[in-house]
């Protein structure tokens, strides 16, 4: 049978959620700290992050990596 040591660490359960909503969100893009003189390679690099952030799958995934991590303590 599982028996949970620390029932405390639960209440981490939400922490994600405090940080989206709490955390201001950030108005402008601050100035890159790497000046790349052929930027056009890496659209596509960047373009392909974006897909990602649009998949609902990907946040259900996050959370659940969040939950077996919280469980594993």
């Amino acid at each position: 049978m599982i028996e949970f040591q620390w029932l405390w660490v639960f209440a981490l359960l939400p922490l994600p959620l405090l940080v989206y909503f709490l955390l201001p969100a950030v108005s402008k893009p601050q100035q890159a700290a790497l000046k790349v003189p052929n930027i056009e390679d890496f659209a596509a690099v960047s373009a392909g992050a974006q897909k990602l952030k649009s998949k609902p799958w990907l946040k259900l995934l996050m959370w659940l990596g969040w939950l077996l991590l919280v469980l594993a303590t």
